[in-house]
């Protein structure tokens, strides 16, 4: 059929030779990556002869080789691990302590010191005493036991000496001042100050803009603890093919801090001289996860989490246990904006509290006495920009002008990581400004007020009992303009999960709440839902019904899709002066 294969992206070779490619672009991207000719032939959509017959004119294979080799002796340059610090940390002890040990021995030996000056002094004045031939041999025999005396204290002085010698000569070595500073051994690599997060945090989430180096700050990560025969690590990605590129860079990495390190490419298991292992692995349903049921690993990394759902991240959080004594067991993250996770990601992370500040949460665990234990945890939301990553814009400058070349959507949230701004996000229209909650200019969230007694209020529903239900009232002023005043949401903690309440017990919860709040007593209040609560279930009665009886009345809302987004899209515009 003509013309098919141009609708689906496949070019005819006569179209394909008149195609302009950009053999710059393509020879960055493969130096650059661990990508195959075969594959970035696809992706570009040039034959596979073109691309081979270029790469061996331009020797990208002997070019990527050089780019990794540099990469890995500047990451290897710049970076040190935890334990290099917990070791300077140990010799800053021990040279305290050793300086105390000095100033012991010196006081030790001026004692000694002033005891032999008493010594020299009494024999002194031993001679010059009476020298009568029984005082004689009284003072024969005191001269005798007070020389006895001062050889030991001379001795003892010598011995202490040494002591204090050696220890000085301790300190030294330990403070480099002879010249050979202690270098602890096996030093691990790590990315730029900027991008790494504290291990002492339990839960770590760096992510926003594209190219920020966040899946290379996983993979180094994951080496802190390598040194331990016992310790397990593992990386996640959603779908298992897109590990290949994320594998390749920990090889590089791998190799080059630790040379005995081995990997299987069948399990994507590296094990280290220790006898440590990283695992790479994907995780792309669900149900998946059980096959993590009954293992511990005592680091846990998801690589892009928005493309993981809630759950799977919860479940995996029980897995994050020691396999040995003196573990630091935690779990780290990246990713982008976007993705089936955007939502949860965003509100356990990015909102949950000041970027780069440690947020503390309280639970609390009733034990098999009775008595209740507190304890807290700790996570962190550390920004990704792609200006961190020093090395890759260097490498490809022309890489900040793709990015600002995307859509408004896709530039704000790949270049500058905005978390209000991603690709197939419905209304992104919607804007919440702290900055004009008081002005409400320009901004979707305001701050909370009375509302006037003449405004009307609706209130609508969208049921559910195993998925969550949600009740929102509303208010109208003069213009027809809605606020949203209060919403009544049934979820369980498990995301998409629904409380299971009866219609009945709900709607008494939603009388007790018109009854209480100040902007709803007493009002005049219409309601609407989703028709399908009117249906009957069964020999039963609807779920509308149900509500009626409690008092709680709502009429059928129009569900048209379409139209309501339009609905949205209308209302959420702002006007002239910044006014939805």
């Amino acid at each position: 059929m003509p013309g098919s294969a141009a609708r689906f992206g496949i070019l005819p070779t006569a179209a394909m030779a008149e195609k302009e490619v950009n053999w710059a672009e393509i020879e960055a991207d493969y130096v650059n990556s661990s990508i195959s000719l075969r594959d970035a032939a696809t992706k570009y959509g040039v034959p596979l002869g073109s691309m081979q017959k270029h790469s061996a004119k331009g020797g990208w294979s002997r070019k990527r080789k050089k780019y990794a080799a540099k990469t890995a002796e500047k990451v290897s340059e710049k970076l040190h691990d935890k334990e290099v610090n917990r070791t300077l940390r140990e010799i800053e002890r021990v040279c305290k302590a050793a300086g105390r040990l000095i100033d012991a021995a010196n006081r030790a030996i001026g004692q000694l010191d002033r005891e032999a000056y008493v010594s020299y002094d009494r024999i002194e004045q031993a001679q010059t005493e009476s020298s009568t031939d029984d005082t004689a041999v009284v003072i024969t025999e005191k001269k005798r036991k007070l020389r006895m005396k001062q050889e030991r204290t001379l001795v003892n002085t010598k011995r202490m000496t040494e002591i204090a010698k050696t220890l000085e000569t301790i300190k030294s070595i330990l403070t480099g001042e002879d010249g050979h500073a202690v270098q602890p051994e096996g030093g691990v690599i790590e990315i730029a100050a900027a991008t790494v997060i504290d291990p002492r945090e339990d839960e770590g989430f760096y992510g926003g803009a594209a190219g920020g180096g966040k899946s290379d700050m996983l993979i180094i990560e994951a080496l802190r603890q390598v040194d331990k025969s016992w310790y397990r690590g593992l990386i996640l990605r959603k779908i298992i093919k897109e590990l290949t590129q994320l594998a390749e860079r920990a090889r590089m990495y791998y190799s080059a801090a630790y040379p005995g390190v081995r990997y299987n490419a069948t399990s994507r298991v590296f094990t280290f001289p220790s006898g440590a292992t990283i695992t790479f692995d994907g995780l792309q349903y669900t149900k998946d996860k059980e096959k993590y049921q009954g293992q511990q690993f005592e680091f846990i990394g998801f690589d892009e989490l928005t493309q993981f759902k809630q759950a799977e991240y919860e479940y995996l959080k029980s897995r994050n246990r020691a396999n040995g004594p003196g573990m630091r067991c935690y779990m780290r993250a990246t990713g982008n904006p976007g993705g089936i996770g955007h939502g949860w990601v965003k509100k356990y992370f990015v909102t949950a509290g000041e970027p780069n500040k440690t947020v503390w949460t309280k639970s609390q665990v009733v034990m098999p006495d009775g008595s209740v234990q507190t304890f807290w945890s700790s996570k962190v939301f550390v920004p990704s920009l792609v200006f961190d990553n020093k090395i890759l814009l260097q490498n490809d400058p022309d890489y900040l002008k793709k990015l600002a070349s995307l859509n408004e959507a896709d530039r704000n949230a790949l270049l500058y990581g905005d978390w209000n701004s991603f690709s197939g996000q419905v209304f992104r229209e919607f804007v919440n400004d702290p900055a004009h909650y008081r002005d409400r200019r320009w901004t979707h969230v305001i701050e909370p007020f009375k509302v006037p007694t003449h405004w009307l209020i609706i209130r609508s529903m969208d049921w559910g009992y195993v998925k969550p239900f949600s009740v929102g009232w509303h208010a109208v002023d003069e213009d027809g303009r809605f606020y949203r005043i209060r919403e009544y949401y049934g979820c369980t903690k498990t995301p998409n999960t629904g409380v299971r309440m009866q219609a009945a017990e709900v709607a008494e919860n939603i009388r007790q709440i018109e009854r209480h709040d100040p902007n709803l007593k007493g009002r005049r209040i219409i309601g609407v839902a989703d028709p399908a609560i009117f249906i009957e279930q069964g020999s039963g009665e609807s779920v509308g019904a149900l509500m009626e009886r409690q008092g709680v009345h709502f009429d059928e809302a129009d569900n048209a899709r379409m139209a309501g987004k339009m609905q949205y899209h209308y209302r959420l515009a702002f006007d002239e002066n910044g006014i939805p």
